[in-house]
């Protein structure tokens, strides 16, 4: 199994890869995650204002935070533009490669 990331995965998708990583339950491909997971209250303030402070973090099962880091992928795989140009999706293709490599 493979798992498609890059710098737009964010929040619990990448709970959802950590997790696939972590436990070695597929290969990770694409580019390295956004590392947007802190959870949020909002409170509203006079004047319209608005106020979010950020009350929890996730850890991955073997600790590690991944706030700010994100998830790297097993197999790097920047999109190539000139590949959508062409009908081709390269990512895709890298992490059918990957899949079938196991």
């Amino acid at each position: 199994m493979a798992v498609l990331v890059n710098e737009h995965t964010a929040s619990a998708s990448e709970m959802v890869a950590a997790f696939a990583a972590e436990n070695h339950l597929a290969r990770i491909v694409g580019t390295r995650t956004a590392g947007r997971l802190l959870s949020a209250d909002t409170f509203k303030l006079p004047q319209g204002y608005v106020l979010s402070l950020p009350v929890g973090a996730y850890y991955t099962w073997q600790g590690r935070l991944l706030e700010g880091a994100g998830v790297t992928p097993d197999v790097n795989a920047e999109l190539s533009y000139e590949a959508i140009r062409a009908g081709l999706d390269n990512q895709l293709e890298a992490a059918i490669e990957a899949a079938a490599r196991g």
